[in-house]
């Protein structure tokens, strides 16, 4: 009969810790997002810096991918790779 109750007390321990941390996780986050994203927007708008300067592009341009140029591979490369 103790084992029942004993049983039952931990499944409601664990159950109200899973709740529990899920809670401290959301306020921890919540608290890095404002502090982190917040405060680097906060710096971007009294310097008056644009992260995303979206005016620059050209709209009659198809891709602004780069082509690189691949050459053929050869022994010295790869023993001065570092």
């Amino acid at each position: 009969m103790n084992f029942l109750f004993f049983k039952g007390f931990y499944e409601g321990i664990k159950e109200f810790s899973a709740i529990l941390v899920g809670i401290i996780n959301f306020i921890l986050l919540l608290l890095v997002y404002i502090f982190g994203v917040g405060m680097s927007f906060v710096i971007a708008k009294v310097t008056r810096k644009k992260l995303m300067n979206l005016e620059k592009f050209d709209k009659k341009v198809k891709s602004y991918w780069i082509d690189k140029k691949i050459k053929k591979p050869n022994i010295k490369d790869a023993y001065r790779q570092f």
